[in-house]
């Protein structure tokens, strides 16, 4: 199709789609088999096109059912002579395991059948925390019909969860689950089922929600406000929540940290024993960037800080401290939907790091638990 591009691979078969009922089926002699073509798939909910050709056509090329088949998919815009698609040098717009020669006209390359598939990490975390407050208040923020008819609150988290087989990382902090436990337990009992089952993850963290930076613990003084508070919280939350082993990872209030803080997390000064947290949430920007001039390369990586591990909340672009709605902001754009989906620009992160050779990375986003539910934390009760 005049694509102005050659292969450095010997190939058999080449199968042109146009849409979904215009194509092509050639040998590499020149014969057309357009017959041997079972029909095309456009999904752009899943990002993918389907396709499909008797196994005759490949079995009449040499191939022997069973073994690897080699593959170089690409695709042009429509025009590639004299057309749109007639750019400069190679007329390749993108390729899928193979690497494009603009210049050369040449495609290097290609996928087997054999290889095994990455998987881009994606998750997310509910963050709820309120004061102790009236039964009605709390109730309401569990559930609660809106004028229009649709209901919001915590429970449209732990729905989302059971109704779709998501997996959620909670952070609920001490005074908002008694408050539920006198409010109305029954939303507290679906949590331990969840945990149990292993779809939902509990995050640690202190009591109220203290700054903790301002409350650091002072042995000399006697003062152990935070060790105090982080033993109180996690009592709290195994109690309530029937955890038989403590949370991991710990949350820090508003993510406002220094150097000292870390310390009191990771140690129960009063008593010298571990507190069992090993790890916390900090953002890409304000923290990594900032602090150690992180590379962008690092913004999808666990990070450590003085002996504490650290997941990042990938919200602001790195570049360019501001943002700008694109796939470097996956924070900012998780409630946009586009094309009955995600975001197109999140899309396109996670299918570059699904197919990234460094497979341990993890895109993560939060917010509070209200927004989640279907209304921001400032919504009017």
């Amino acid at each position: 199709d005049f694509t102005d591009t050659q292969t450095d691979l010997l190939w058999e078969v080449a199968i042109c789609l146009y849409d979904a009922t215009n194509y092509n089926v050639y040998n590499s002699t020149g014969g057309v088999f357009n017959d041997a073509f079972q029909g095309a798939s456009f999904r752009s909910d899943l990002d993918s096109v389907g396709l499909a050709i008797r196994k005759s056509v490949l079995e009449n090329a040499g191939w022997s059912p069973g073994s690897a088949l080699n593959i170089q998919c690409f695709t042009t815009k429509d025009g590639t002579e004299n057309g749109p698609g007639e750019i400069t040098g190679s007329d390749v717009v993108d390729a899928i395991g193979a690497t494009i020669d603009r210049a050369g006209g040449f495609l290097y390359g290609g996928v087997s059948s054999t290889a095994t598939t990455g998987r881009a990490k994606y998750a997310f975390i509910y963050h709820g925390n309120q004061s102790l407050n009236k039964a009605k208040d709390i109730r309401d923020w569990i559930y609660r019909e809106e004028t229009n008819h649709t209901p919001t609150g915590y429970s449209r988290g732990l729905d989302a969860v059971e109704n779709y087989g998501v997996k959620a990382n909670i952070h609920v902090s001490g005074t908002l689950a008694s408050a539920i436990e006198w409010a109305q337990p029954l939303f507290n009992d679906r949590i331990p089922d969840l945990a149990a089952q292993g779809r939902v993850a509990i995050i640690g963290g202190v009591l109220a929600e203290h700054i903790m930076p301002y409350f650091e613990d002072n042995a000399a003084a006697g003062l152990f406000v935070n060790s105090k508070a982080i033993q109180d919280g996690t009592s709290v939350l195994m109690s309530i929540y029937d955890l038989t082993t403590q949370p991991e990872v710990f949350w820090i209030p508003e993510r406002v940290v220094r150097g000292q803080t870390f310390a009191d997390i990771l140690t129960n000064h009063e008593t010298g024993n571990p507190t069992g947290y090993t790890a916390t949430v900090l953002d890409d920007r304000y923290h990594m960037k900032d602090w150690f001039g992180m590379p962008d390369s690092q913004r999808f990586k666990l990070h450590k800080i003085n002996g504490v591990y650290v997941f990042l909340i990938n919200g602001i672009d790195a570049r360019l401290g501001l943002p700008p709605g694109g796939d470097q902001e996956p924070d900012g754009t998780k409630f946009w939907n586009q094309d009955s989906g995600l975001h197109i620009e999140t899309r396109k992160l996670l299918n570059r790091l699904a197919r990234d050779q460094d497979q341990q990375q993890l895109v993560l986003v939060f917010d509070d638990w209200e927004a989640y539910s279907g209304r921001s934390f400032t919504s009017e009760l």
